[in-house]
């Protein structure tokens, strides 16, 4: 998903990322401040910053894709 592909739709309440998506860009979805669900496929790997900027849950959010992505070995995502 490229960046700031939908950053600023309002009017979007709910995404469902399908298996084909491997990566969302730099604020894909900020400024959704609708947004209330998110369901992922099984290979998206690389999140941009900012994906869910300005989003109700995004604080909530980013610390779960936090404990998801982070790898301790490499100190990373």
């Amino acid at each position: 998903i490229d960046y700031n592909a939908f950053s600023g739709c309002t009017a979007l309440e709910q995404i469902s990322i399908p298996d084909t998506v491997t990566s969302i860009g730099n604020g894909a979805f900020s400024g959704c401040t609708s947004l209330k669900t998110v369901t992922f496929g099984k290979k998206v790997g690389k999140l941009g910053t900012g994906v869910f900027s300005q989003v109700l849950f995004s604080h909530y959010f980013q610390n779960i894709l936090f404990l998801i992505f982070y790898n301790p070995k490499k100190r990373c995502f």
